[in-house]
């Protein structure tokens, strides 16, 4: 019941600091810089990335698809096709349904969802480069340690095994079994990053689930009983 009502209050707070902070920061980020920011410069900056392996977001990895592995090594800035800009929009837009759900669902652990939401960053932005992947490692860790079930576990132990090499490591090695498999491994750090994401929501549900289940037969053996 304590913990209920604690998480209850941090999430009215969290509402409430995150409608009064914009309001307060008025007089220094008047309105007509949203304006500008959403309505003009970010759809240009949405629409530009850069190819080099560095850069992990899934726009990057998207667009290098279409290049030569060759042009993979090259930090001119690149044009974004349309598709791939929906593609990064439907992602956005399906994990905030998901986070929507599980807090409509009583998404029992709320730290699961905020290191969710922190690992998301660099996969969607068009610039996602292999330090912006700092905000992940929380989530690796603590699915690594504390995941739901051991399928969990085991996934976070190889994305953490995947993210330990920079991004921008060439991988000398590994480039001698083929262009499929080095593809592969220079987009390790959004496949690491969304397979935990997955693995955690999975195994989330499924606690969920089973903790549920006694609680429903105890109350059908109560209504049964009255």
């Amino acid at each position: 019941m304590l913990r209920t009502k604690a998480q209850g209050a941090t999430g009215f707070w969290a509402i409430v600091v995150g409608a009064v902070l914009p309001l307060a920061a008025l007089p220094l980020v008047p309105l007509l810089l949203y304006d500008q920011y959403f309505m003009h410069l970010l759809p240009v900056m949405g629409a530009k990335t850069v190819g080099h392996i560095y850069n992990q977001s899934i726009t990057a990895v998207a667009v290098r698809l279409s290049l030569p592995i060759e042009a993979w090594f090259s930090f001119a800035p690149l044009d974004v096709s349309r598709w791939i800009r929906w593609l990064n929009a439907t992602l956005l837009v399906v994990a905030v349904g998901a986070f929507v759900f599980s807090r409509i669902a009583r998404f029992s652990d709320h730290l699961l969802l905020m290191l969710m939401v922190l690992a998301f960053m660099p996969l969607i932005a068009p610039l996602g480069w292999g330090h912006a992947y700092l905000f992940a490692i929380p989530l690796v860790a603590y699915c690594a340690v504390y995941g739901e079930t051991p399928f969990t576990r085991l996934v976070a132990w190889l994305a953490w095994l995947l993210l330990l090499p920079p991004a921008y490591s060439l991988l000398g090695p590994v480039r001698q079994f083929g262009t499929p498999v080095v593809e592969l491994l220079y987009s390790r750090y959004p496949i690491a990053v969304l397979g935990v994401i997955c693995a955690a929501l999975a195994g989330s549900h499924r606690a969920n689930a089973d903790a549920k289940g006694p609680l429903r037969q105890e109350r059908v053996s109560v209504e049964s009983s009255v």
